[in-house]
C-alpha cells in the first residue's frame, strides 16, 4: 500500500471532507511503481515498504474446501518444480487496490491484470459507519514518503470512519472516474475492455458467487504462467 499520510490527503472541494478515494490524490503512485518493479527484479518487497494491512479486520474467504484444496495442490506442485520446470523459484505477489487500474505504470508491471466488477448498490447501514480504517499519519510516515526508511508501526494508529453518505458521494464516483478509460464507451459497470489495459480479465461479482470467482483467478493466474513458458 502506498496510500498518502493522512495530513496530506486532499479535501472534496464540494463536500468539504478528506477524500481518500480519487485516484490522483489517493495514492503514491510513482512509489508504488518504483516498489513493483523492485518486486519484479529482486522477488522481495524492498526494506523501505510498510503495509498496515494487518491491522484490518481480515475475514475469512467462503470457498468450497474441494476447489480451494484443488489449487492449492497445483500452486504447489508449480512452485516444487520452478518456473520453466528447471527448478527457478516463482514467487507470487498478489496487488489489490480498487483504484489499480488507474495508471499505466501501475498496471503495466502487473503480469496478471483482474478486476472484480461490483454493481453500484451497496448496503449502507448504521453498523457500516462503525468500520475503522488504519491510516498513516506524520510523523511516522515521513521515512516512508521521503525514502528515508520504512515508516514505524503505530499500535495506537488514526482510524478513518467514513461520514455519512461517503460511499454515494466520494468512492463510487471515484472508482467509476478511475475505470471509464478501460471500458467501451466509459462503461464501467456493463462495457466491455477496450483494451488499452492489455489481457485485462474481469469477472463479474454480481451474479458469480465466491468459490466460482476465486476459481476463475485461479485458473487465469497459472494461464498466464504457462503462457509466459510457452507451455
Amino acid at each position: 500500500m502506498h496510500q498518502k499520510p493522512q495530513e496530506q490527503v486532499p479535501i472534496h472541494p464540494v463536500y468539504r471532507i478528506q477524500d481518500w478515494d480519487d485516484a490522483p490524490g489517493a495514492i503514491v503512485w510513482p512509489k508504488m511503481a518504483l516498489e513493483l518493479a523492485h518486486v519484479k527484479s529482486t522477488g522481495a518487497v524492498s526494506d523501505s515498504h510498510y503495509s498496515h494491512d494487518h491491522l484490518n479486520a481480515q475475514k475469512g474467504v467462503p470457498v468450497e474446501e474441494k476447489v480451494f484444496k484443488q489449487w492449492q495442490d497445483k500452486f504447489r506442485e508449480i512452485e516444487s518444480k520452478g518456473k520453466n520446470g528447471a527448478g527457478e523459484k516463482v514467487q507470487w505477489v498478489i496487488v489489490d487496490g480498487f483504484l489499480l487500474y488507474w495508471t499505466p505504470e501501475v498496471y503495466d508491471e502487473l503480469d496478471v491484470r483482474i478486476l472484480l466488477r461490483e454493481p453500484e448498490p451497496r448496503v449502507t447501514t448504521p453498523q457500516a459507519s462503525l468500520i475503522a480504517f488504519p491510516t498513516f499519519t506524520l510523523p511516522l510516515a515521513m521515512s516512508y514518503v521521503n525514502n528515508t526508511g520504512p515508516a514505524l508501526a503505530n499500535p495506537e494508529g488514526s482510524l478513518w470512519r467514513d461520514p455519512p453518505n461517503y460511499w454515494e458521494n466520494i468512492v463510487w464516483p471515484a472508482y467509476i472516474r478511475a475505470h471509464e478509460h478501460a471500458f467501451e464507451g466509459g462503461d464501467v459497470q456493463h462495457g466491455k475492455p477496450n483494451g488499452k489495459i492489455r489481457d485485462l480479465v474481469v469477472l463479474d461479482g454480481e451474479t458469480t458467487g465466491m468459490t466460482e470467482l476465486f476459481d476463475q483467478a485461479c485458473e487465469r493466474i497459472v494461464r498466464a504462467l504457462e503462457l509466459e513458458q510457452g507451455s
